[in-house]
């Protein structure tokens, strides 16, 4: 596993993924300001198994209709 865990796949994987697919745009910018400090920090996290996933964010939407 820690084969994968590098700075160039984790960058290549937050480019081409993540930061196309976020939504909470203001939380993207936050993150672009640091990106390399907080992507080390990522990877740290992740060699040292101290990484945790953050609870989702759930809601209902009710315009137009309840999904």
């Amino acid at each position: 596993m820690d084969k994968y865990i590098n700075l160039q796949n984790i960058l290549s994987l937050y480019e081409d993924k993540i930061s196309k697919t976020v939504k909470n745009k203001k939380r993207l910018y936050r993150f672009e300001r640091n990106k390399y400090a907080n992507i080390t920090n990522i990877i740290k996290q992740l060699k040292s198994d101290n990484y945790h996933m953050q609870p989702y964010n759930i809601f209902i939407i009710h315009e137009p209709k309840c999904r």
